[in-house]
């Protein structure tokens, strides 16, 4: 039961990510947002384990690296696309984060791919594209929209890679040792980005946005730590499942703080991708 909490626990967390996202950017550039990301998750748990083991030491190998490679590729591809669009954009990271955790998980034979999950998976990108597109035009949606729709995909694909690896992982390492290192490999990444993303600076920073960024980082440090020790006990897939819950909250906080437009679109494909996701994890759902 307490792996299944820290997951509901994440997930609130998780929710607040696109509304801080956008606080944000207000003042940092997309990738500046994801460096400071890992550096003040990095701090949070590097004094965790100074205070638990009085010294603190990455602990690097090949499996770390990638999964610090992935969980860059996911932040820069997520901040970029939520701050070019809506808050409510991370929700269209969940589906591609699901099928890459899928499809990954069958490669590694950790899972098995079966027409029960296709046909959820099918359902899944049919839910994402009717978010993305939201009513637009086809000229419209082929423009903007499906450009931010791949940018955040791939956001999705970096996180369901980094999930995958942090499953592998957690069960030979202490989860505050694991996250910690791969934040630090994640935060080595970002930097070459950064002139890539334009100015550091977008504007002036005040006490809101200040507070956006440190809530991102707190989120980073937290969030990943209470999945870490979850996923000793719960699926990658599972924990996707519980962690896609968070497309609602998120919807919902777009809705009430920024008055984002919330169309019938938005409503109707969320559900569509939920319940695919759903479908996807219905028999590792019995069994857990």
């Amino acid at each position: 039961m307490a792996s299944y909490f820290y997951l509901s626990l994440q997930t609130l967390l998780f929710s607040f990510g696109g509304m801080c996202i956008k606080l944000t950017g207000s003042f940092l550039s997309p990738f500046m947002t994801s460096l400071f990301r890992f550096v003040i998750g990095s701090l949070i748990l590097f004094c965790i384990q100074l205070a638990r083991h009085k010294s603190v030491r990455p602990a690097l190998g090949f499996y770390v690296i990638l999964g610090g490679i992935f969980k860059a590729v996911h932040y820069m591809a997520e901040n970029y696309g939520v701050m070019a669009g809506y808050s409510y954009g991370t929700v269209l990271v969940l589906p591609a984060q699901t099928i890459t955790v899928l499809i990954v998980a069958a490669a590694l034979k950790q899972d098995r791919l079966t027409a029960r999950k296709v046909f959820g998976t099918i359902l899944s990108i049919v839910g994402v594209v009717l978010v993305s597109w939201n009513g637009a035009s086809a000229a419209e949606f082929l423009k903007g929209q499906a450009q931010l729709l791949l940018i955040l995909s791939l956001g999705g694909v970096g996180a369901g890679v980094f999930n995958v690896i942090q499953k592998k992982l957690v069960s030979t390492m202490d989860p505050v040792a694991l996250n910690y290192s791969m934040f630090i490999v994640g935060a080595l990444v970002c930097l070459p980005f950064l002139p890539a993303g334009g100015p550091l600076l977008t504007g002036t920073p005040s006490a809101l946005p200040v507070f956006g960024m440190l809530e991102l980082g707190t989120i980073t440090a937290v969030g990943f730590l209470l999945q870490a020790l979850a996923m000793k006990r719960v699926s990658a897939l599972i924990a996707t499942i519980i962690q896609n819950s968070m497309s609602i909250l998120t919807i919902l906080w777009s809705a009430l703080l920024f008055h984002e437009p919330v169309t019938g679109w938005v409503v109707g494909g969320t559900l569509i991708f939920v319940i695919g996701t759903l479908i996807v994890n219905l028999q590792e759902g019995k069994k857990a």
